[in-house]
């Protein structure tokens, strides 16, 4: 078996900040449009399903878990990959967050089944999703997650 050397670059590119520019403006562009699917009382304060949109055309699915009684900060809540925010062991998660007095906004992303449908055309959708147009800096899954 031959084992080949991989070389990884630790210098910034040249044109790093001219492209890391351009992709927050690329975010900063999306409307701020917010559709709200359900808002829900709990004991702790409320749950509030929405969409939002993102980069790309594509509209994201998050829940936020919101304690009214806590002056704590919001913790953004990424799932792992082939996942979803509510699968068991995601809401588990974020009702321990929830038990720690913080509130949650819990993000899906994209290709991680349920709610969020992005419709772009990706080249290598036959492999894990954070394959999809590598070869494609500019529209690569990784530069679009959410």
């Amino acid at each position: 078996m031959k084992i080949e050397e991989c070389k990884i670059s630790t210098i910034k590119p040249l044109d790093f900040d001219e492209k890391w520019a351009k992709w927050k403006k690329e975010v900063h562009d999306v409307k701020n449009h917010i559709d709200i699917v359900y808002d829900v009382e709990e004991g702790y304060g409320r749950r509030i399903g929405f969409y939002y949109d993102s980069v790309a055309n594509t509209k994201i699915f998050a829940i936020l878990y919101l304690r009214l009684d806590s002056d704590k900060p919001t913790i953004a809540y990424y799932h792992g990959h082939n996942s979803y925010i509510e699968d068991p062991n995601n809401v588990w998660h974020c009702h321990n967050l929830l038990n720690g007095g913080y509130s949650v906004c819990a993000i899906d992303m994209r290709f991680q089944g349920e709610r969020v449908n992005d419709t772009n055309e990706y080249q290598f959708k036959e492999y894990p999703s954070a394959c999809y147009n590598i070869t494609d800096l500019e529209n690569c899954y990784n530069k679009r997650l959410d």
